[in-house]
């Protein structure tokens, strides 16, 4: 209870009882059990957020509580700043916060929790580590002094949860997101008291409390290392315990490994699943039997997103999936990450797999990590060959391999049968390996042109080709027949090994010896097959980014409608293939059904269908409907900030959803969400966990019947990685350079309004007032169909480059076109 309305004799506003300290790799953090008055805390003490707590929508200033004595000793009213609140996450974590606060008072901001109370099935001690959830985005702010908050035994007042409970959760989750990276310096924990130098008998067992938690914790050192206690971890639902017992058996008994096969319940009790996951962390590896009742499985659910979190963490892979019995629908994210095709239940697949988790166990640490994508930097991977193939070509790619091998045997060459290992991000591990790799050998038939994956890969593989700053050698081989040829993978000409007139051996043995001499550094002559399908391609002035630009320009001119007769540009796209649903599609590049999609129930429908599968299996209390998920990077929140309130002011009831750190629900929320915004940044792409946040959009976009993906691009990104670049964007901080020579002054006095107001360059203006107005019609279902702006992963280079050509030609014969668009545009007057 907090009785701290009315006048205090006493001058002391709090009394430290005592102090945890805790070192982590960022410095020391303390959590202070204080008594005393809240509301008499000195300027001189000022803290960054002060939390309150309050029923659902109720601020009333009731005597006994921290709301009704704010409203009386210092007259704020958290009904009033309720009104105007900074940020509103009441539906993902039951907590909003206000806007700075006067000067005068000493805390900058209330951060209010309505802890649930029996809404969705949650109490406060389930939902309370949501308040350290919220405290990132605030602490990592500009206008945070140093890291400090200040609260009470929150809902310990009028909701009437025991003190001794609410303590020790807050303090638990206060040790576990301190050790996450939370940037809470201090956090101080207060018991109210008119008079706190005088002792209270009634908090004697919170003292002693605090004294065991001190004892295990203080002056120690917070680090991420474990000891590895148990070799596997078995995540699985308990309609597959069997399953689980019965691999648990084969692993200890045939290769003497330890295993944890016990079924983990949440715990209702706790904000911070700590029994999961200190078990789950002294684990090497964790073997999740993937199935419809382990997403039917509240607890799986949150297990399988620890073992995500760990994963990304680690320097090797933890996660190793097994896939024993088909689902109609599986989670992007989950689908995302490589996996042992086991089904339906098969004994002898099961083994197998088994086998591979166990032999990863027994490699030395530097070869069982060898393949592995998170463990490596593009910089360090490297190939000398990536062979691009459909599997339904996979003898013609085993050919390949064979040829290549027998021409040198200390070639690194990629291919998916042997380079993507169980529990990687396979979708990563091919677009780093493709920017890791000197050439690619692309197999081209009707299967490979119907592939989105297949698509991507040559994509990637063409830029990096005709890219003047790249060294990647681009061959085509046409392993089957093919009516016509795409615009996409006309270049360069391929090498038909279809024709009866042609040995198709002996083809391919020549260009393989080519393309190895060239490996090696020899000088072509002009007469091998190589140089003679690249002769009309000589690497001119064009990069991956001035044909970004070329893109986005092109966009904008068809979006406002400037030229006399309508364009439509669909046609470059050659891509009617693309639009039929291959929900199985990475099999082409990864295995049979890397989706998850069993054929035999094989949904050919919308993303809408997908979000209907999704939030009816998928057990969580956060996969609720999300409209928009904005992912971004500390250093981008101010973007993030300004995005989101011109997103707000047109749709004020959007479902918002923000990147917290360790939040294991946050992939859900990406898997339901209508659109995915990713604020592209140096400092973003250094992030393991924003990486894999795009991946998953890239994911989601590439099975989607509409488009899902907007990219900003908010700060100047590094080349590498490429696949980044050749994402489709329309909004790039670098555009406003142009683009103001054309805008009407309206708008410009519009983007220049909005830079004042929030801080901001114009240039960052501009970008973000685009994006708002495109996301708003993806929303409201009104963007234009003549925009060429299909859901495509990426962008292919000689199909911007073509579109572009043909839009100057079109701006050129337009005579009344202004000057100053012209010049805009790069058009000769």
């Amino acid at each position: 209870m907090y009785k701290g309305c009315g006048n205090s004799s006493s001058k002391m506003a709090l009394v430290i009882h005592d102090t945890i300290s805790l070192t982590t790799s960022s410095g020391v953090s303390s959590i202070q059990l204080c008594i005393g008055d809240i509301t008499k805390l000195s300027k001189e003490e000022q803290v960054d957020v002060l939390v309150v707590s309050a029923f659902p929508g109720d601020y009333s200033p009731t005597p006994s509580s921290l709301i009704g004595a704010l409203s009386s000793n210092l007259g704020i009213s958290v009904h009033n700043l309720s009104k105007d609140k900074e940020e509103d996450l009441r539906k993902q974590y039951f907590c909003w916060w206000s806007k700075p606060l006067q000067e005068q008072y000493s805390f900058r901001r209330i951060l209010c929790f309505e802890g649930g109370f029996g809404s969705r099935g949650s109490s406060p001690p389930k939902v309370v580590g949501a308040v350290f959830r919220c405290l990132i985005p605030i602490l990592s702010g500009k206008d945070s002094k140093g890291g400090s908050v200040m609260m009470p035994l929150i809902a310990s007042g009028d909701q009437g949860y025991s003190k001794a409970l609410m303590s020790r959760l807050i303090i638990n989750s206060a040790i576990q997101w301190i050790k996450t990276g939370l940037e809470l310096k201090t956090l101080k924990i207060v018991l109210f008291s008119r008079n706190p130098t005088e002792p209270d008998k009634s908090n004697e067992p919170l003292f002693e409390s605090f004294q065991k938690l001190k004892d295990t914790y203080g002056d120690k050192e917070l680090t991420s290392e474990q000891e590895i206690i148990y070799d596997v971890y078995m995540s699985h639902s308990p309609k597959d315990h069997e399953t689980a017992v019965n691999i648990a058996n084969f692993l200890r008994t045939e290769r003497k490994i330890k295993v944890f096969h016990d079924f983990q319940e949440l715990n209702d009790d706790d904000s911070w699943q700590k029994e999961i996951f200190d078990i789950m962390s002294k684990c090497a590896r964790v073997i999740a039997l993937l199935s419809p009742s382990y997403l039917e499985t509240e607890s799986c659910i949150e297990q399988y997103n620890m073992a995500l979190c760990i994963n990304r963490r680690s320097r090797g892979t933890v996660l190793a999936p097994f896939y024993i019995t088909s689902m109609v629908y599986m989670p992007t994210y989950m689908s995302l990450i490589q996996y042992e095709d086991c089904r339906p239940k098969d004994t002898e697949k099961i083994k197998e797999a088994s086998h591979h988790v166990a032999n990863s166990l027994e490699m030395p640490q530097e070869d069982a990590l060898s393949g592995v994508t998170e463990t490596k930097t593009i910089e360090t991977l490297s190939y000398d060959v990536f062979i691009s193939y459909s599997h339904q070509n996979k003898e013609h790619a085993d050919k390949v391999l064979q040829t290549l091998r027998s021409l040198d045997l200390e070639l690194k060459i990629f291919i998916d049968t042997s380079g993507l290992n169980t529990g990687t991000s396979w979708q990563q591990k091919l677009y780093n390996s493709l920017d890791a790799s000197k050439s690619t050998i692309a197999l081209l038939s009707p299967d490979y042109i119907k592939s989105r994956v297949c698509y991507e890969e040559f994509c990637l593989s063409h830029a990096l080709f005709v890219d003047k700053d790249s060294i990647m050698n681009l061959v085509s081989l046409l392993v089957e027949p093919v009516e016509k040829l795409p615009l996409w993978c006309e270049q360069p000409l391929p090498v038909d090994c279809t024709s009866p007139e042609v040995d198709a051996d002996q083809v391919l043995s020549s260009l393989c010896t080519d393309l190895v001499k060239r490996l090696k550094g020899s000088n072509n002559t002009a007469h091998d097959i190589l140089t003679q399908r690249v002769q009309d391609l000589k690497k001119g002035s064009l990069t991956l980014e001035s044909s970004m630009e070329h893109h986005r320009k092109s966009v904008f001119l068809l979006r406002v409608g400037v030229l006399s007769n309508p364009v439509h540009l669909t046609g470059f796209n050659d891509n009617d293939s693309f639009k039929v649903s291959h929900a199985s599609d990475v099999a082409t590049s990864v295995d049979e059904q890397q989706l998850g999609v069993d054929a035999s129930t094989q949904n050919t429908s919308s993303e809408v269908t997908s979000s209907i599968s999704t939030s009816s299996q998928v057990a969580s209390s956060t996969s609720a409907t999300c409209d928009v998920a904005l992912s971004y990077a500390s250093g981008d929140t101010k973007s993030a900030m300004v995005l989101k309130q011109l997103l707000l002011e047109k749709i004020p009831s959007l479902k918002i959803s923000e990147p917290l750190a360790g939040d294991f629900s946050r992939v859900q929320s990406l898997d339901v969400a209508r659109v995915i915004v990713p604020l592209l940044s140096p400092a973003f792409l250094t992030s393991s966990e924003l990486v894999e946040e795009l991946n998953i959009a890239i994911c989601r976009n590439r099975s989607s019947s509409r488009r899902v993906l907007f990219p900003v691009q908010v700060a100047v990104v590094p080349p590498k990685p490429s696949y980044v670049h050749l994402i489709p964007s329309e909004f790039s901080c670098n555009d406003f350079k142009w683009a103001c020579k054309v805008v009407d002054q309206a708008l410009q006095n519009e983007v220049h309004s909005l830079a004042h107001r929030n801080d901001i360059d114009v240039d960052l203006a501009f970008c973000l007032r685009c994006a708002a107005f495109s996301i708003i019609e993806r929303l409201l279902g009104e963007e234009s169909t003549d925009l060429d702006l299909d859901n495509r992963v990426l962008l292919n280079i000689h199909e911007v480059e073509e579109k572009w050509r043909w839009l100057q030609v079109a701006l050129q014969k337009q005579d009344d076109f202004a000057v100053s668009w012209k010049a805009a545009f790069g058009i000769k007057i």
